[in-house]
């Protein structure tokens, strides 16, 4: 929901103009941005990790977002103030425009794809030489996992789609959205016959037994993979339950 700031007490509703003023400012200005994040490092801890950076003295750090999501913004900071490199391999398509914007600025920059370059030198003031367009290194080994799979019965006019699924808790009718990709691909509406392989998000496999939500997104794509058969192949990560939660089997992760 959008803030109904003049519902508000007069002393909220005069903190959240300031900083509706102050966002709207700093949009204009880099040199405001600037400053405001130089402002905001004055708090940050400095003690965190530095024992661990003192112990293996790394060259080069390598984080997967700009400062903005947990508390890397922390282990950014204190790299940079040893002098470490730092490079940021970035999560996901929407981490750079959905995120804010990070407080430090690390050294380098590995992007999915162009956009997400431009996305980087418009919305967060980054130089292009920092930047390296090199695709989403999160897919390769799950891809690579299943495309040797004997199911597959690849030949050279077949495409391969990898469709990753999300948690069915934030992400609904997965199997809805996996349905027309499908159906357009049986209507030859892609330059190329498509193979999808869809690997099933963790919590699929955690609450499967217990969780109606999951089990009938579950059987959903079970009834695809009937109907459109080796149009599609649903990939089942195993889980081994540990003391603290579940870990993936190591042929599933590397």
């Amino acid at each position: 929901k959008f803030l109904n700031i003049k519902r508000m007490r007069l002393k909220k509703r005069s903190y959240y103009s300031f900083i509706l003023l102050i966002s709207k400012l700093m949009r204009k200005s880099s040199i405001l941005r600037s400053f405001v994040f130089k402002l905001e490092t004055l708090f940050y801890p400095l003690e965190m990790h530095r024992e661990i950076y003192k112990k293996y003295e790394p060259s080069l750090v390598v984080f997967q977002d700009l400062g903005t999501i947990e508390r890397t913004n922390y282990q950014i900071y204190e790299a940079k103030k040893l002098n470490i490199q730092t490079a940021v391999l970035v999560l996901s398509w929407d981490n750079l425009t959905a995120k804010g914007m990070g407080c430090i600025k690390p050294d380098y920059f590995s992007v999915w794809n162009e956009d997400l370059r431009d996305e980087l030198i418009q919305n967060h003031d980054i130089e292009e030489h920092r930047i390296s367009v090199d695709g989403n290194p999160i897919f390769d080994d799950h891809f690579n996992i299943d495309k040797t799979s004997k199911s597959l019965n690849e030949n050279d006019t077949e495409k391969i789609v990898f469709f990753a699924t999300g948690s069915p808790g934030w992400f609904k009718d997965i199997a809805k959205s996996l349905e027309v990709l499908l159906k357009a691909n049986e209507r030859g509406l892609f330059n190329n016959k498509i193979k999808f392989i869809v690997r099933l998000h963790p919590i699929f496999l955690m609450k499967s037994n217990n969780n109606e939500l999951v089990k009938s997104e579950i059987k959903a794509l079970n009834d695809l993979s009937e109907v459109y058969g080796d149009s599609i192949h649903l990939f089942y990560p195993s889980l081994v339950r540990m003391k603290y939660g579940f870990e993936f089997e190591k042929k599933d992760i590397i």
